[in-house]
């Protein structure tokens, strides 16, 4: 499954986007490196590689699942990135593949796109 993730929320990646929480806190931590890139220059379109952790504790809206029971989330995974201006423009495209999902059930995703960047 592909699913798009939504700016805002948890940012929990390995959760698909049919996730409702009533109440949630969440961190998330991600570290990226430049693979590769066209030019030399700090904001010239550049391929990055990541690695992601994402943790979260809330509570799934009643109203929306019969899953009430789940207050913990968590993910982990490697991502790819293409960021950085073309010509003009500017572009972010991230594929993320959560490895690891806490209780991988209902509505989780294997690959999240992106277009834009999840912050």
């Amino acid at each position: 499954e592909v699913a798009y993730l939504p700016l805002g929320g948890a940012g929990l990646r390995g959760y698909g986007p049919a996730l409702a929480l009533d109440r949630v806190a969440a961190a998330n931590v991600e570290g990226r490196r430049r693979l590769a890139g066209l030019g030399g220059g700090p904001r010239s379109l550049a391929l990055w590689g990541s690695a992601f952790a994402d943790i979260g504790v809330g509570r799934i809206d009643r109203r929306i699942s019969a899953d009430n029971g789940r207050t913990f989330f968590a993910d982990a995974g490697p991502g790819v990135s293409l960021l950085g201006r073309f010509f003009d423009r500017d572009v972010a495209v991230r594929v993320d593949v959560p490895l690891y999902t806490h209780g991988r059930g209902r509505g989780a995703s294997s690959v999240v796109v992106s277009l834009g960047d999840l912050w």
